[in-house]
C-alpha cells in the first residue's frame, strides 16, 4: 500500500508522519473527529488520511462542562481526487510572528493551502489559561493534494480602518486573496494567500474596495451589512465575537459592481432555534434566491446572500450529531439525494451540518 504523510508543527517544530493511500469502498463516506489538542488532532488526521479521507471543515466546540474541543468533519475522497496530506500548526503566538510566517510559507512552498472558509483558523481557549492568555492559541489546518499548487501567505493586523483597508487593497493588487478573518487574543487579522506562480493582481483595486463592519451585537451588524450590500459590497469573510472584540464582517466591492447584494442574517442559529424550526425558517428565505455564504458565516451568525442576478433558489437540510441515525449516516443519506456540504456549525457539544441543493427560483 502506498503512503501519504501528515505534518504536525508545534511552535516552530515540524514533524512528518506517513499514512496510507485511499481506502476501500466499504469505508463510511463521512467521519467526525473530536479532540482536545493539536497533537491528538495530528494523530487522528494521520489515521483518517490512511483511510482515504479529506477534511471538509474544522471548528472549535466545547464539552458540556465547558472544556474546549476541536471538531473536524472528513469525507472519503474519490480516486480521481488523488491523495491528501495535512499540516497542523498549533500557535501560541501571533500570526505576525516571523517564525510563524516563515513556517506557513515553508509549507505553502511545498503545496500546502489554507482553504477559504472550510479549512479555518480557530481559537483553542483552554479553560485553565489566565485571562491575559485566553484565546491566544490558534490551530491552522493546511491541505495538500496530488494536484496542489504552491502558495505564499501573509497577514494584516487591524489597528485603524483606513490603514487596514489600504493594506488590503495593496495586497489584493499583488494577487493575494483573503482566506480568513481571525478574531482572537484581542487582535483582528486578515489571513491572505496567493499561488506563487500567479502574476500580480488587478491594478484597479483602490482603498474603497474594502470595508470592515464591526458591531458588538449581531443585529446591528446585520443592518450595516444590508446597507453595504445595497452599495454593491459583498461579504467575503467573517469572525465571531472574541474577548473585548465585537463580531465582524469584511466586505469587498468589485471595480465594476454587478449591482446590489441582498443580505439576511440569522443570529445564534443553534441557540435560538430547534433544528426543525431553523431548517424551515432557512428554507423560507433561501427558496427565493438567498443562499448561505459559507466563507462569511460563523457559529453565531448565518449570512444569507442574494446575488444581483440570482437564478436559483436553494433548499437546505440540517444533519445533527444528536439525532438518529447519527451525523455521518445522515450526511451520506443527504448526499445520495443530491445535497452537498455547505457549512458546519458547532455550539457547546452540538454539531450540525448544513447541506444544500438548487431548486427553481420562486418569485
Amino acid at each position: 500500500m502506498t503512503t501519504a504523510h501528515v505534518c504536525i508543527g508545534l511552535l516552530g517544530a515540524l514533524t512528518c508522519v506517513t499514512a496510507a493511500d485511499l481506502a476501500p469502498s466499504t469505508a463510511a463516506p463521512f467521519r467526525l473527529i473530536h479532540t482536545r489538542n493539536a497533537e491528538t488532532l495530528g494523530r487522528d488526521l494521520r489515521s483518517a488520511a490512511g483511510a482515504g479521507y479529506r477534511v471538509l471543515a474544522a471548528s472549535q466546540g466545547s464539552t458540556l462542562d465547558g472544556k474546549p474541543l476541536i471538531v473536524v468533519l472528513l469525507q472519503l475522497a474519490s480516486p480521481t481526487q488523488g491523495r491528501y496530506e495535512y499540516a497542523v500548526l498549533a500557535l501560541a503566538g501571533d500570526l505576525e510572528d516571523e517564525t510563524t510566517r516563515r513556517e506557513m510559507n515553508a509549507l505553502g512552498a511545498q503545496g500546502y493551502s489554507l482553504a477559504t472558509g472550510n479549512l479555518v483558523a480557530r481559537r483553542i481557549e483552554d479553560f485553565w489559561l489566565p485571562p491575559a492568555a485566553y484565546g491566544a492559541q490558534l490551530t491552522l489546518i493546511l491541505e495538500r493534494s496530488t494536484y496542489s499548487r504552491r502558495f505564499t501567505y501573509d497577514s494584516i493586523r487591524f489597528n485603524e480602518f483606513e490603514a487596514f483597508h489600504e493594506r488590503l487593497a495593496q495586497r489584493r493588487g499583488e494577487g493575494y486573496e483573503v482566506l480568513a478573518l481571525v478574531n482572537s487574543a484581542r487582535r483582528v487579522r486578515a489571513v491572505l494567500g496567493k499561488p506563487l506562480d500567479d502574476a500580480a493582481g488587478s491594478p484597479d483595486v483602490g482603498p474603497r474596495r474594502y470595508r470592515l463592519l464591526l458591531n458588538a451585537r449581531n443585529r446591528g451588524l446585520a443592518h450595516a451589512l444590508k446597507r453595504a450590500g445595497a452599495r454593491g459590497y459583498r461579504a467575503i469573510a467573517a469572525a465571531d465575537p472574541s474577548i473585548n472584540a465585537p463580531a465582524m464582517v469584511l466586505v469587498e466591492r468589485a471595480a465594476e459592481a454587478p449591482g446590489a447584494y441582498g443580505y439576511r442574517v440569522l443570529t445564534h442559529p443553534l441557540r435560538r432555534h430547534r433544528r426543525g424550526r431553523l431548517q424551515h425558517k432557512l428554507n423560507r428565505i433561501t427558496e427565493r434566491g438567498n443562499r448561505v455564504a459559507p466563507g462569511s458565516s460563523t457559529d453565531s451568525a448565518l449570512l444569507l446572500e442574494r446575488e444581483p442576478q440570482s437564478r436559483h433558489g436553494w433548499v437546505y437540510r440540517i444533519a445533527a450529531s444528536g439525532e438518529a441515525p447519527g451525523l455521518p449516516r445522515a450526511l451520506d443519506n443527504a448526499t445520495r439525494e443530491g445535497y452537498r456540504f455547505v457549512k458546519m456549525l458547532v455550539d457547546a457539544d452540538e454539531t450540525i451540518v448544513l447541506l444544500e441543493r438548487a431548486v427553481v427560483l420562486r418569485r
